[in-house]
């Protein structure tokens, strides 16, 4: 059991370790977890940063918005009954998400993020 655990906490860390070395914005596909960035300095050391937003849901008013992958686009699979079985998303967007309400759900542009450059001491 024990090595079982070490297998698992090393596998999590060279995972964290491949993304940082990538430098790249990741975006959760489920609310529970933090969207997180790798942001590397002019030394060449890379950071993690935990990122969050200011905004507030501008439906709700007191919800705080958070970073996530959303379903753009899906195909739903049925029965003969018509009842829903299965659904395959097709693409995934990344949404700042009320957590309230998805409908509320604003679409966000990464393009421009501003993880490529350096930060200046």
């Amino acid at each position: 059991m024990a090595s079982a655990f070490a297998i698992a906490i090393s596998f999590i860390g060279w995972s964290f370790f491949r993304f940082l070395r990538r430098n790249v914005l990741h975006l959760p596909k489920h609310s529970f977890f933090r969207a997180w960035a790798g942001i590397k300095e002019e030394d060449g050391r890379t950071y993690p940063y935990s990122l969050r937003l200011a905004m507030r849901c501008p439906k709700c008013k007191n919800q705080k918005l958070r970073f996530q992958q959303a379903p753009e686009t899906w195909v739903d699979f049925y029965e003969k009954t018509g009842k829903r079985t299965k659904r395959h998303v097709t693409s995934w967007a990344p949404m700042a998400v009320c957590p309230r309400n998805e409908e509320h759900s604003i679409r966000v542009d990464i393009s421009g993020n501003d993880f490529d450059e350096t930060l200046p001491r």
